[in-house]
């Protein structure tokens, strides 16, 4: 079993758009597929997930796209790591890789 693993969140509005569903349930969906990737290897004893997520081209997209998007990441990342959260009952650390500055300021707390 590898130690480390890397992925590439990529294809959510394809998804959607092949699901007749919006844009963002699409990237709801994704954001619920890594949460549940998050515990399957945590389960299979893999150390380290590497997630790239986001990249600045994506932020070129429409107000209301972005907007929606850091939107579900802000939601999904504070119920996932309130105390009691399920991040730290599973001790699980997320670390963030990459310019943060280019988020918003209530998604980059």
């Amino acid at each position: 079993m590898p130690k480390s693993v890397a992925i590439i969140m990529d294809g959510n509005r394809r998804y959607a758009t092949s699901k007749k569903k919006k844009k963002h349930e699409g990237h709801s969906d994704g954001l619920r597929n890594l949460e549940n990737t998050v515990f399957w290897c945590k389960e299979m004893g893999i150390r380290e997930l590497t997630v790239f997520a986001l990249a600045k081209e994506n932020l070129k997209r429409s107000k209301i796209e972005v907007d929606t998007l850091m939107n579900l990441c802000k939601n999904q990342f504070n119920a996932l790591s309130k105390p009691g959260g399920s991040l730290e009952r599973n001790q699980i650390r997320v670390k963030i890789l990459g310019d943060i500055t280019l988020l918003p300021e209530d998604v980059q707390q």
